[in-house]
């Protein structure tokens, strides 16, 4: 894969011009590494989940950063459900439509609810078990958070 160049201009005091020539990765790279806040990326087209990147600050405490790989293995979890419930809802949606239409023609929503009724009460002890365990992992997120916040004001109290 080739790497774009791209030409950065730099101005100096002197009114002088710089030129430095630079990869996009490398951009990508010093852009990651002076972020100081998460990043949210557009919607996966299969999950509709938006893949975010956590921030790492320099200074993470241990507590921090039990937090950040939690949130990160909850987005993966996350992502992984959607992406296997929604690649079955298409395949399954296709096969109904193919046997249900009469040469090509597009059903309609009465039709369509038929699906969507069976495809819910096909799926809906996944569905109950993917709710318990997200509530789970909320309250998880919720608990570790909380230390965060307490050790943080502990931190801010006695180093005043």
């Amino acid at each position: 894969m080739a790497v774009c160049k791209r030409l950065l201009v730099k101005r100096l005091p002197t009114k002088a011009l710089a030129v430095r020539r630079v990869s996009s990765t490398q951009r990508e790279k010093e852009g990651l590494m002076m972020m100081n806040q998460d990043l949210v990326g557009p919607p996966n087209p299969i999950s509709n989940i938006r893949p975010i990147t956590f921030h790492v600050p320099k200074n993470e405490t241990t507590v921090e950063k039990e937090l950040r790989l939690r949130r990160q293995k909850v987005q993966a979890w996350h992502e992984d459900f959607w992406t296997k419930h929604n690649t079955a809802f298409i395949k399954e949606r296709k096969a109904f439509e193919e046997s249900h239409s009469l040469k090509g023609a597009s059903l309609g929503a009465d039709e369509m609810s038929i699906f969507y009724k069976q495809f819910l009460d096909k799926y809906w002890h996944k569905h109950l078990a993917y709710n318990y365990e997200w509530y789970k992992h909320n309250f998880a997120l919720l608990r570790l958070s909380f230390k965060v916040e307490v050790e943080r004001f502990v931190s801010k109290l006695f180093n005043r």
